[in-house]
């Protein structure tokens, strides 16, 4: 077993003792009602992201997408 597969499995161990959200991978049942939520709202401020660098304002722009990577992810 490589470095890699070892971490996986150490990550889906973690998953179910883990008490946090987000510690852990766990397996859920795929839900494609919610993971197209999630698509349309990438989507939406992909939009809105170039939006504001079509109009030049580009600091905005890199603003909007860090803080949406910082807050969704």
């Amino acid at each position: 077993m490589d470095i890699t597969e070892r971490k996986f499995n150490w990550c889906l161990e973690k998953g179910k003792t883990g008490k946090r959200k987000h510690r852990g991978l766990r397996k859920i049942v795929p839900d494609d009602v919610e993971a197209n939520k999630h698509i349309q709202k990438a989507l939406h401020n992909l939009e809105a992201v170039d939006y504001n660098m079509k109009g030049r304002f580009g600091d905005w722009a890199i603003q909007q997408h860090s803080m949406q990577c910082t807050t969704h992810y």
